[in-house]
Parts: C-alpha cells; sequence; structure tokens
C-alpha cells in the first residue's frame, strides 16, 4: 500500500491511499481510500 497525490481535472490535489496487486500476469492498482480531508503534514508523516 502506497499514498498516492496527484491532481484531477479540476487541478485540486486529491490523496489516495492504493495497492497493486496482479491479475492473470498484469499488474493493476486498486484505489483503498480516498483521503480529502488530511492535512499534508499527517499524508507526510504516514508515507514515512
Amino acid at each position: 500500500m502506497f499514498i498516492n497525490t496527484v491532481l484531477n481535472c479540476n487541478l485540486s490535489l486529491v490523496v489516495l491511499l492504493r495497492k497493486f496487486y496482479q491479475d492473470n500476469g498484469k499488474i493493476k492498482k486498486m484505489i483503498l481510500a480516498n483521503l480529502p480531508c488530511l492535512d499534508l503534514e499527517i499524508i507526510d508523516s504516514i508515507k514515512r
């Protein structure tokens, strides 16, 4: 699992909790949670 920060089409920051998994030999991504209400300081501490 890891934290992914991306810009959406409205150019606002979106913070996602994701994981990678394999399905029939292909690597896929799954979004486990959207973390919109967390401060950037908390997100940085989770990443470490």
